[in-house]
C-alpha cells in the first residue's frame, strides 16, 4: 500500500513536527536504515521531499496502519489518498520516488 498526503497545499506535514503525536514516534530504524512511523506495535515507512515534508507514506507486511493514520489526519486535518485511489495522481509530488504501473484496460 503506498498512501498521498492529500490536501498537501492546505496543509503540510513535516516530520518533525510528526515527533509531537503523543501516541505515535518517528523513531530511527537501524536495521532498514530509515525512519518509521510507530505507534508502540504497529509501523509506516514515509518518505519526505527536500524540504522535510511527509509525501509518501508506506505499508510493509501485516502491519495495522489504522491508528497511525487516524492520527495524522486528526492532528494535520489532511485525508490519505491510496495509490489505487484516481487521485492519487493529482496529489503526488514531484518529489515522489512512487511509480504507478497500470495494466489492461481502464
Amino acid at each position: 500500500m503506498f498512501l498521498a498526503v492529500g490536501h498537501r497545499k492546505d496543509k503540510i506535514m513535516k516530520n518533525k513536527i510528526l515527533e509531537s503525536l503523543e501516541d505515535i514516534k518517528v523513531i530511527f530504524d537501524k536495521k532498514q536504515d530509515t525512519e518509521i512511523l510507530f505507534d508502540g506495535t504497529n509501523y509506516l515507512h514515509f518518505a519526505c521531499d527536500k524540504n522535510k515534508n511527509v509525501i509518501d507514506i508506506f505499508r510493509y507486511g501485516r502491519n495495522d496502519e489504522t491508528n497511525i493514520l487516524e492520527a495524522l489526519e486528526k492532528e494535520f486535518e489532511v485525508s490519505m489518498i491510496d495509490e489505487h485511489d484516481e487521485e492519487y495522481q493529482n496529489f503526488q509530488s514531484d518529489d515522489t520516488n512512487v511509480v504507478t504501473i497500470t495494466m489492461g484496460d481502464k
